[in-house]
């Protein structure tokens, strides 16, 4: 919540607190990119579900929607051995971005085209900077896996009103085609995410897409299934998610949704992920 006040042109802002907040926001942007990066260790990871996760989704194409801006996936992702082929997290970002050492060096680095799977972040990246002032529609991103000391990480804290963000052309493509995979999508999975109430974009995001409808008015996909993957604390916590997804995405839709709900494990299950990757195979 701090970023977003920081962040946020509150009419009783003078100009000078404004200023003020801005360079807070980035100094603290930084420091949050940095405990993300100390704080994930690939070695100590357990992969064996994410390879074969993977696997499928790289096998199929299948684009993966995230509201998260640390580099968990990428990493994991582009550490996979694959059969001849080497992944960039770029290739998965699919975002024009420049590498940061090309502002001194005048080299040119170029990254393979592959047919990767999308990774759309809609939130921004740790991995990704920027000058930190959002009015610039077509500023130009740059990636770097380590700080870059004049810039800042280009990362969208959660907010009632994104506006602010939402101005710069490379994230608004990226909206536009995570609408496009939820307009055309006959299943949806969520993994993960606990869909909070007090994010009303997202709700609208999903009821918009969900209801998309043809030229000639009739639902752009009249039958759809949303796969509900995610770890609860117990019962009752796992009644309220699955009510909050029906409430707000079930009974708002004109379309036919079936809420299928069989990977909410509770604490004291642990096989409720690989259930699901075992369902996928």
């Amino acid at each position: 919540m701090l970023l977003s006040f920081l962040i946020s042109d509150m009419p009783w802002k003078i100009p000078a607190t404004k200023y003020l907040d801005q360079a807070l926001y980035s100094h603290i942007s930084m420091k949050l990119a940095q405990t993300l990066r100390a704080d994930f260790n690939l070695e100590k990871t357990e992969t064996t579900n994410f390879l074969k996760l993977f696997k499928i989704i790289e096998d199929q194409k299948i684009p993966v929607i995230t509201f998260n801006y640390d580099s968990i996936f990428e990493d994991l992702f582009c550490n996979i051995s694959w059969d001849n082929k080497e992944y960039h997290p770029l290739d998965l970002h699919q975002v024009p971005m420049q590498f940061e050492i090309q502002r001194y060096s005048g080299l040119v680095f170029g990254i393979t085209k592959k047919s990767a799977p999308h990774l759309v972040k809609l939130h921004g990246s740790i991995n990704w900077y920027f000058s930190g002032n959002f009015e610039y529609k077509t500023e130009q991103l740059y990636y770097s896996e380590s700080d870059v000391p004049d810039l800042c990480p280009f990362i969208i804290p959660p907010t009632l009103d994104k506006n602010t963000f939402y101005k710069h052309n490379s994230l608004q493509h990226l909206w536009y085609k995570a609408s496009s995979y939820i307009k055309h999508a006959t299943d949806i999975y969520f993994i993960g995410y606990s869909f909070p109430e007090s994010d009303l974009p997202v709700r609208f995001f999903f009821q918009d897409n969900l209801n998309a409808v043809t030229d000639e008015g009739k639902s752009l996909i009249p039958k759809r299934k949303l796969h509900l993957v995610n770890k609860c604390a117990d019962e009752d916590a796992c009644n309220k998610l699955i009510a909050r997804y029906e409430h707000y995405l079930c009974s708002t839709t004109e379309v036919s949704i079936k809420m299928e709900t069989t990977y909410c494990g509770y604490a004291s299950d642990t096989n409720y992920l690989e259930k699901f990757i075992d369902n996928l195979e």
